[in-house]
Formats: structure tokens, C-alpha cells, sequence
């Protein structure tokens, strides 16, 4: 299974925030998996940095 992620990675917003979590867990139909990330995620101040994930589909990731 695959699935792609989007995200803001530099502070762009006024004013911002930004955190580098060190995992990430993402939604399954039945349940979550968890990764590693370290990433940097940056959002508004007022609000937590969001990712963007799309659907779930079969397949071999995407190469770098």
C-alpha cells in the first residue's frame, strides 16, 4: 500500500510555527501505522501544522 503526504515545509506564514516530529501516523480504514518522519512541518501560529494525505491505493512507493 501507498499513499502520497503533502505539507508546508518552511515558515511562510506571519506569524508561523514549525515543528520536526519524529514520527508520523497516518489513518488506515481499521486502524493507523506509524512511520518515521523528522521532517519539518511549519502552519499558522494559531493552529497545529496539518498534513495533507491522500487515498490509500496498492502498489510500490514512489522513488525519491
Amino acid at each position: 500500500m501507498k499513499t502520497a503526504l503533502r505539507w508546508v515545509s518552511g515558515n511562510v506564514f506571519d506569524p508561523g510555527a514549525c515543528m520536526t516530529p519524529a514520527t508520523v501516523v497516518m489513518s488506515l480504514r481499521h486502524g493507523q501505522v506509524r512511520h518515521g518522519f523528522a521532517r519539518t512541518l511549519c502552519g499558522p501560529a494559531n493552529s497545529p501544522p496539518a498534513i495533507e494525505q491522500q487515498p490509500w491505493t496498492e502498489g510500490p512507493p514512489e522513488a525519491e
